[in-house]
């Protein structure tokens, strides 16, 4: 990203947003349009361009990508991505920068003034957090009139928000259990709710699943009249090595080669990631711009991939001693957090974390017993959940300090001690409360959407 953020709120404690719940009141479909029957009624609504990214794990990382891909090729386009580390503005950009504070302002002003006129209409109706947010990227889109939209989805894909905008390519991440009791209880139901998104005559671009779930949402695509494209069946890997802070590795995608790929996002699913974004961008081009040539599209991927940064991913936040932060908040997230570190672990490695409440700690526990030689279990002041009765059954020694705080600075103290790294992981709350204390803040002046 052009302009870092900085370590502002990340949302100020009294702003409108603050002060609404996450998802509001049910199915919120007819507020977004209520919202943004304007933008859809536009010339721009009707030609602007949408993709939509849905998924478990790695949808922030696959729309980033496709973002910075878009803007290597000079295509201006909107990014709106969730959740957000160390200020709110990272969800929201233009051709790679943030939105300003005084935009945010000016969007959530114009936001309070629906909300208020449609209260009068509806009373009881309530806005979410999210859908507030959507409006605001959107309109800010709008305003600054890009040709693409690339929207990472909050929760699901059926009834999220940003399925407003009908685009006719969806990248498909992952699957994991998560968010069960709004998306259901098993990952088959979970995946459908999130292909929905793409309406009749879309291309689904698709992450590596377990088989049989594929081989049924092949059916389940078919039946809704959505083409669906693996990453497995069009493109291939190879020559995959990771150094501390850059992963090499070449690619192919419809025979097209990827040479000699070097990028500061490391993991087998980074990689993977990747993938899924050329290939997609590769077939909307294809689309929307045959013109552009594929040498110009090898290069533009070589370029954005190799300078990309995303706050929170995999992400080195101190030197002295080494701190990295993830957050990984599914135990498949976690496995691949341990995996990656596992390949550029030198030394000792304790790790610090922290879960919401309704997770399986254990398993948690367990992804990282292959590279932590030593836990600290900690409560993030927000939706934490408490291990401090949590039964746990582990092979290496396990610390407990709450609050996140004293926790850090257990960290911190024992990593000189004994010569250690530190891995922060279990949640976006447990990263950002600890980044923002790392840095002189006090994490508990935070508001989480």
């Amino acid at each position: 990203m052009a302009n870092q953020p900085t370590l502002n709120l990340p949302v100020a404690a009294e702003s409108v947003i603050a002060s609404l719940s996450a998802y509001g009141s049910g199915i919120g479909l007819h507020r977004m349009h209520y919202l943004c029957r304007h933008l859809l009624h536009s010339d721009w609504g009707k030609r602007v361009k949408t993709i939509h990214v849905v998924g478990s794990n790695g949808k922030g990382s696959t729309a980033s990508m496709l973002a910075a891909m878009l803007g290597e090729l000079g295509i201006s386009h909107g990014l709106f991505i969730s959740p957000h580390v160390l200020d709110i503005r990272e969800r929201i950009s233009v051709n790679g920068q943030y939105v300003s504070l005084e935009e945010m302002q000016e969007l959530e002003a114009r936001f309070e003034a629906l909300r208020q006129l449609y209260a009068r209409q509806c009373p009881g109706d309530e806005f979410g957090a999210f859908e507030a947010l959507t409006y605001m990227a959107l309109q800010h889109f709008f305003e600054q009139q890009v040709e693409v939209l690339v929207l990472e989805a909050g929760i699901g894909g059926r009834y999220d928000a940003t399925r407003i905008m009908q685009g006719d390519f969806v990248a498909f991440t992952s699957i994991d259990l998560e968010h069960s009791a709004l998306l259901g209880p098993t990952e088959e139901l979970i995946a459908y709710d999130k292909m929905d998104i793409a309406p009749a005559g879309a291309t689904v671009v698709m992450g590596e699943l377990e088989p049989g779930l594929h081989s049924r949402l092949e059916v389940y695509a078919r039946l809704r009249q959505v083409q669906l494209l693996p990453i497995a069946s069009y493109t291939q890997a190879s020559g995959l090595h990771m150094e501390h802070d850059r992963m090499h590795f070449n690619f192919c995608v419809d025979a097209l080669e990827f040479e000699h790929i070097s990028t500061p996002m490391l993991g087998h699913k980074q990689q993977q990631n990747a993938r899924l974004a050329t290939l997609l961008l590769k077939r909307w081009l294809h689309t929307h711009h045959p013109e552009v040539p594929a040498s110009e599209l090898q290069r533009a991927c070589s370029a954005a991939l190799s300078k990309l940064h995303i706050q929170g991913r995999f992400q080195q936040i101190s030197c002295h001693p080494p701190i990295y932060a993830d957050v990984a908040h599914t135990p498949k997230a976690i496995r691949h957090l341990a995996e990656t570190f596992h390949q550029i672990k030198t030394g000792k490695t304790l790790v610090l974390m922290g879960v919401s409440g309704g997770k399986d700690v254990q398993a948690f526990i367990d992804e990282l017993l292959g590279i932590a030689d030593a836990l600290i279990l900690t409560r993030s002041w927000h939706r934490g959940k408490s291990l401090k009765a949590v039964p746990l059954d582990t092979t290496v020694p396990i610390l407990g300090y709450e609050p996140i705080e004293a926790a850090v600075d257990a960290a911190l103290q024992h990593a000189r001690e004994h010569n250690m790294c530190v891995l922060i992981t279990g949640s976006v709350f447990v990263v950002a409360e600890a980044w923002h204390y790392l840095n002189g803040q006090d994490p508990r002046k935070l508001h989480f959407l």
